[in-house]
Parts: structure tokens; C-alpha cells; sequence
């Protein structure tokens, strides 16, 4: 580590930058050594995983909690948040053995960074790789820790996403409650109902309950959501959840589409091209309206959206094939080696920018879409799953009675739209 104390921090006149550098760099290192092939087919559960994983944990975990305790700058606990993920994914046992220099074990001090991380003395742009972090300590250590310490976690969870008006924030903490819905099926729908809400903003309804409050902020917040990774995690959760057709679920009152001249213009779906091209009117209302409705809209937004990008990509790929040689065909996006031309590499510190993190660029994946290459759910084709939910609504006649009433005129011309995309 290039950090080893807090007091390093002090010593040295740029500690801040050195942190983030040495926490970025440890994040890199971790992620690429712990995503082997060995290791994505065992889960990390493979001995030479562990090794690996007693070995880094002994070196790196002590110095880098110390630093995460010690420092408030956004991208250094961001940074020391997913070196932790990494962490509980892949070496949980070397974690769970090992002892700090403050007697405590590795778990105990990874759960009290996480509460650091969701507190609301952290800011919002600190703590959005947070949701990573909290959903691989369910995931992996959910079954062993008390229950009181669970239930107190998805409460920290909830609180600072009633509180976040950050999108990426909230996108990060819904992401945990999607994965539960994989892991644990129906069940979380019971574990919800019996958690309190967190308190509700000024002007905002008071949820009775955990399950009503998790599902209808993050119905109203799935069609911000951004990266396909992302986007098939969530809505394929979605499609689980109105499988079930629970009656509590199918209760749950959300605000619904816009009510104004944008919704009303014959416009049809509002992509997001078209939001980027269109100016906002004044003080927008809503609609109220239940669930399965909203989720509905969604599917077609989501369905226009995913047809969107593909023909921005299609026409991106139209565009660069028009002068390129075939020496310039390994570079393309369809078949590239994993291996960049020589003339493509940088000095690490070449691609350290001004704020100490790692540069992204075009082609490059961030930490989501990195992990996707590894996680089943990115197996999802939603183009086909979407179309398929559609026509499950449409051929229930009763559900599609109680819908229809609460679907804006702009709503019904973007299903009408989808439909025939679909077709």
C-alpha cells in the first residue's frame, strides 16, 4: 500500500491525492486478480482463491480501513468501498478470520465502514458504489450474521435512500433490494413487511411499512436508471416481483406519468433523446397510480429505450466502418481481443487525472459492467423478456380493465408504439 496510516495522510502534502491514487490502484489490482476464470466458476471458493485472498486481505485490509476511517473525500471512499466489495466477495473467509491491530475481526470492521458509508454524515457522491458493497454483505453473509444486525443494515439502507436526491445514489441502493429478490424469492416480501419506513420527507406520504416504501420508491425511480447491467439486474427483479401477483405488492399507490402539454402532444414515449431535446414547461403534475400500472409504463419505456440504443449503435457502427482500413477491423467492438494494440497503452500515472482517479474511456467499463461479465443475470435478454410480459397483460382481461383507467393518453400511444415494435 502506498498508504499504510492516517498519519501518512498528514505527512505527505498531497495525502488526499495518494490515498485515492493507492486505493485506485488497489481497486484495479483486486478486481483483476480476484476475476480469474478459476475463480468465477467456484464463486472464490477454490484454494488458490483463498490464498490469494488470505494473502491480500493480510497486507492491504488493515491499512486501507484505516484510511477509509480517517478520510471524508468522495472518491477515496468510493474507491476503499469497492476494494471492500472485492473483498467480501472473494476472500470472505480470510476476512472473517483475520483481527485487527483494535482486536476486531475483519467482518465486524468491514460492517462498521458500511455504516460509515450510509450515514448521513458521509455526502451522497461519497457513497455511491456504497449499494455494491451493502448487497455483497447480504448476499455472503446474510445467513451467518444476527438477525437484529441485518434488519438494522436494510434500515440504514432505506433511510439514506428516502434522504438521497442523488440519482447514481439511489440507483446503488435499489440495486440491493433487485439482488435480494434473486436470492431470496417471495420471503423478502415478508422480511419488508415486517421493517419499519423510514421517516418520509416534508410533502411526501408516510409508507406503512419497509416493503411498501422499498417497491414504490423504486418503481418510481427504475426508468432513471442507467447501464445495461443495471438495467437487466432491476427489471428482471421487477418481473419476479409482479409473478408473484401479491396482493400487497399490486396495492401500492406510485405517482404515474406526466399530466401537461408535453404528455399530451402526440409525441408519444418520452425517450430519453427526446427529454435531452425538450425543454421544460413549467410546474409538471402527476398521475397517481397503482403498481402494476406504473410498471407497465415502464416495460414500454424500457422496450423504447433498449430499441433507441441499438440504433444509436448501429448507426455509431455505420459511421466508423465508412474509410477503415482492415487493419482497423480489430478494434471493433463486435470481435476485439481483450488485449489492446501496444500503441493503445498509457503509463498508470498517465491515466491518473488530476483527482487521482482513473480516467474512463470510450470502450472502458466501469466497476457494474466489469462485474457483469461474470454475473449470470447479465444473461438476461430483456428483448425478449419485455415483449413477453406485455402480452401476458394484454391477455388478462381483468388486469388489463384495472389498468387501462389509469394510463394517460401519452402512455396508451407509447404501449400502442412498443407493441408494434415488438411485433
Amino acid at each position: 500500500m502506498l498508504v499504510q496510516s492516517a498519519t501518512d495522510l498528514g505527512d505527505a502534502g498531497n495525502g488526499i491525492y495518494t490515498a485515492g491514487s493507492a486505493l485506485t490502484i488497489l481497486k484495479t489490482l483486486l478486481r483483476h486478480s480476484f476475476a480469474s476464470s478459476g475463480t468465477l466458476s467456484s464463486g472464490g471458493a477454490d484454494p488458490a482463491t483463498q490464498q490469494l485472498g488470505a494473502q491480500v486481505v493480510q497486507q492491504t485490509f488493515e491499512p486501507l480501513v484505516t484510511v477509509l476511517g480517517a478520510v471524508e473525500d468522495e472518491k477515496v471512499l468510493n474507491a476503499g468501498s469497492e476494494c471492500l466489495k472485492w473483498f467480501v466477495m472473494f476472500a470472505v473467509d480470510p476476512l472473517a478470520a483475520y483481527t485487527t491491530a483494535a482486536g476486531t475481526n475483519g467482518i465486524d470492521t468491514t460492517l462498521s465502514v458500511s455504516a460509515k458509508l450510509l450515514s448521513p454524515a458521509v455526502s451522497d457522491a461519497s457513497a455511491t458504489c456504497v449499494g455494491g458493497l451493502i448487497t455483497q454483505i447480504l448476499l455472503k453473509l446474510g445467513p451467518s450474521l444476527p438477525t437484529a444486525t441485518v434488519q438494522s443494515i436494510l434500515s440504514a439502507v432505506c433511510a439514506r435512500l428516502a434522504a438521497t436526491e442523488l440519482p447514481s445514489l439511489a440507483q446503488s441502493l435499489c440495486m440491493v433490494f433487485a439482488r435480494l429478490v434473486h436470492s431470496h424469492g417471495p420471503e423478502i416480501l415478508n422480511v419488508l413487511e415486517q421493517l419499519p419506513p423510514p421517516a418520509a420527507p416534508a410533502g411526501q406520504t408516510q409508507a406503512p411499512n419497509m416493503l411498501t416504501f422499498v417497491f414504490r420508491t423504486w418503481i418510481e425511480k427504475q426508468q432513471d436508471f442507467y447501464g445495461l447491467y443495471c438495467i437487466k439486474v432491476t427489471m428482471s427483479a421487477l418481473l419476479k416481483v409482479v409473478e408473484w401477483n401479491d396482493p400487497r405488492i399490486n396495492a401500492i399507490t406510485v405517482t404515474g406519468s406526466a399530466v401537461d402539454s408535453a404528455s399530451t402532444d402526440g409525441a408519444g414515449i418520452r425517450t430519453r433523446s427526446k427529454a435531452r431535446s425538450t425543454p421544460a414547461s413549467g410546474q409538471t403534475q402527476h398521475t397517481t397510480v397503482h403498481f402494476l400500472t406504473k410498471f407497465v409504463v415502464i416495460l414500454a419505456k424500457t422496450m423504447s429505450n433498449l430499441a433507441e440504443d441499438e440504433e444509436e449503435w448501429e448507426s455509431s457502427d455505420d459511421d466508423s466502418s465508412d474509410g477503415e482500413g482492415d487493419d482497423d477491423v480489430v478494434s471493433g467492438a463486435g470481435g476485439s481481443s481483450v488485449f489492446a494494440p501496444a500503441e493503445n497503452y498509457e503509463l498508470l500515472s498517465d491515466r491518473l487525472d488530476g483527482d487521482g482517479a482513473v480516467e474512463v474511456h470510450d470502450g472502458e467499463e466501469p466497476e457494474e459492467e466489469f462485474e457483469a461479465y461474470f454475473d449470470p443475470l447479465n444473461e438476461v435478454d430483456l428483448k425478449n423478456a419485455i415483449p413477453q410480459a406485455l402480452q401476458n397483460v394484454t391477455a388478462n382481461a381483468s388486469l388489463l380493465q384495472a389498468i387501462m383507467p389509469e394510463l394517460t393518453a401519452a402512455d396508451k400511444e407509447a404501449l400502442a408504439a412498443v407493441s408494434a415494435l415488438s411485433s
